[in-house]
């Protein structure tokens, strides 16, 4: 899954908070205070089909919102229960899984899930505010929550795609569980990790994206500088140390980027007077995450020099993506006007 201008998922508004409920949903970035071009210059949408996932049956105001996908199809996230929202997977399904919460709490939220579907990483909440950072593990068939160690106060925002390592934050502490071991970051927000020792997300000014390597010690943070502007923030990286976000420009537009670790700078995703941001790259570097035309927010695919804009779900007034898989499937949510939200998946060409 905010705080700082654009992240409801893992980098939001008084971050620390929101990767621990990560359920909330809000509108992540404001639009740039000019006026924003009436349409994008964006691409047709590559759709074979969009789809709405469902909530959990029964369960109180029905909102649910997808915060990742996996090669295997597998989409995390959380869903509105009758006396909270709670974690759950739709496993190649509309109809989600409830994933439960520790003991007696009444909150959860599931916001990644590793490549080979092994591990599920999020929180669990008596409250709805910062708990425990937990995992799901898959155990007889069944999948079987745990506290991480030294988690308590803390929530987990990341996982690798081989599922050793995870990232999260504890108070303004950026963390990460690796096999089992605690290795603080310092101080700042973490958005993501991936299998090679690396993290990403806000430095502790709150106005630089940072990347931390851990792969050994001393940890190093590298700041990614940004597109031109005052502020850069950095929500996802690949395994190849891709990282994508979004960052203000000698414009004053924030735009999406992709940052290169063989070029060691960021490339600008967006396009003209438009505000948006980039939230999850996969393999191949394509980034998904959203635009602003006319105010309103779309989700969006930056792929190969273009911008498409994904629309909204059919009746739905706008829509966020989050998570792109290696498969073309893109998961979200979108949100009505009546601020109904209902987790959402783009399944392109």
């Amino acid at each position: 899954m905010p705080l700082f201008p654009h992240k409801t998922t893992r980098v939001a508004t008084a971050l620390a908070v929101a990767l621990a409920v990560a359920c909330s949903g809000d509108v992540t970035q404001p639009p740039a205070v000019k006026t924003p071009a009436a349409t994008p210059l964006a691409g047709k949408a590559p759709f074979k089909s969009v789809l709405a996932l469902d909530p959990l049956i029964g369960s109180g105001g029905g909102w649910s919102y997808a915060y990742d996908i996996n090669d295997l199809g597998q989409v995390v996230g959380s869903s509105s229960t009758t006396t909270g929202g709670h974690a759950v997977i739709w496993d190649n399904s509309t109809v989600p899984e409830d994933l439960l919460a520790l003991g007696t709490d009444l909150y959860s939220g599931a916001n990644a899930i590793s490549n080979d579907g092994s591990v599920i990483v999020g929180f669990s909440s008596a409250t709805g505010l910062p708990g425990r950072a937990v995992r799901w593990v898959k155990v007889n068939g069944h999948w079987t929550i745990d506290p991480l160690p030294n988690s308590t106060g803390c929530g987990a925002s990341a996982v690798s795609s081989d599922g050793t390592a995870i990232g999260g934050q504890c108070g303004n502490q950026a963390v990460v569980w690796l096999n089992g071991a605690f290795i603080p970051l310092g101080q700042g927000f973490l958005s993501d990790v991936n299998r090679n020792g690396q993290a990403t997300g806000v430095g502790s000014d709150q106005s630089h994206a940072v990347r931390w390597t851990f792969s050994t010690l001393p940890v190093t943070v590298t700041d990614l500088g940004s597109l031109g502007g005052g502020y850069a923030y950095a929500t996802g990286i690949n395994d190849a140390g891709e990282i994508t976000g979004w960052s203000g420009n000698s414009d004053g537009w924030s735009h999406a980027f992709l940052w290169s670790p063989r070029k060691a700078a960021m490339s600008d995703l967006g396009i003209g007077a438009v505000t948006s941001g980039g939230y999850d790259p996969n393999a191949a570097g394509d980034v998904v995450g959203d635009l602003w035309p006319n105010l309103v927010q779309h989700a969006a695919l930056f792929s190969n020099g273009k911008v498409v804009d994904l629309g909204v779900l059919p009746g739905y007034a706008s829509a966020i993506a989050t998570a792109i898989n290696n498969n073309g499937q893109v998961v979200g949510a979108s949100n009505s006007s009546s601020s109904q939200q209902r987790a959402t998946e783009w399944i392109l060409k």
